[in-house]
């Protein structure tokens, strides 16, 4: 199991991202914590060695240590891994008063399963948080980002967003077909290993209880509940 990771304090200044995220969630007019330095804004291929490596973006994460966690993807597995579990840790209670905020009908449920995470019954943790995130989608978009055409569930949550920019971007990357969270029986490789969101849901697996696996399905929670529309007044 993956060590236990110790909470610390945003590590970077804070950009607005309003004229970028055009029709954000009222309740998530986020700032997104930027470096300063342009050329370490993430691409396309940070976006790749994330989701490929089982992780989505937790936007209350610095985009700079998000960007040296793709990178090291490439020589440390291991590293990377533990950095992302650092990075989710120390947002966790941002990330709860987010999706708590955005979504209060879900609280109970919320609360509960973030106790359960921080009581480390990564178990009960892992599935609720995997059902939390059909459910902000459904309630959002009517769809689940887990079943059906990616592409008409990429349009669907964009819908009246700005195109072109990062959150068109970050979207898009949903559609990597070697992020192993959402790959169907059919995609998975012989003696697969990695948290999937089916496998849990569907009693197909017994062995996801781990912190890291928790903290991955978290950056997912967080990343659903802040980039998806706006309900309508």
């Amino acid at each position: 199991m993956p060590q236990n990771y110790v909470r610390g304090p945003a590590q970077a200044s804070a950009v607005a991202l309003q004229k970028q995220i055009g029709q954000f969630s009222a309740q998530f007019v986020n700032e997104w914590r930027v470096h300063v330095d342009p050329t370490e804004i993430l691409n396309s291929e940070h976006l790749a060695a994330l989701i490929e490596n089982g992780w989505y973006l937790p936007l209350s994460a610095p985009e700079s240590d998000l960007c040296a966690a793709a990178e090291l993807f490439q020589h440390d597995p291991a590293g990377a891994n533990g950095r992302m579990c650092q990075l989710v840790t120390n947002q966790i209670d941002r990330i709860e008063r987010d999706v708590v905020q955005g979504f209060p009908n879900r609280a109970a449920i919320l609360h509960d399963a973030f106790a359960a995470h921080r009581e480390q019954q990564f178990n009960l943790s892992v599935p609720v948080f995997f059902t939390q995130i059909d459910g902000f989608w459904h309630d959002r978009c009517k769809r689940s980002l887990f079943h059906g055409d990616i592409e008409e569930i990429v349009a669907a949550a964009q819908g009246d967003q700005v195109e072109g920019g990062l959150i068109e971007r970050l979207l898009e990357a949903l559609k990597n077909p070697r992020w192993k969270m959402k790959q169907s029986e059919g995609q998975r490789a012989v003696g697969f290993s990695e948290l999937n969101r089916h496998q849990v849901l569907h009693g197909e697996v017994t062995d996801y209880g781990a912190e890291e696996n928790s903290l991955k399905a978290i950056a997912l929670l967080h990343f659903s509940s802040v980039i998806l529309p706006s309900p309508e007044e």
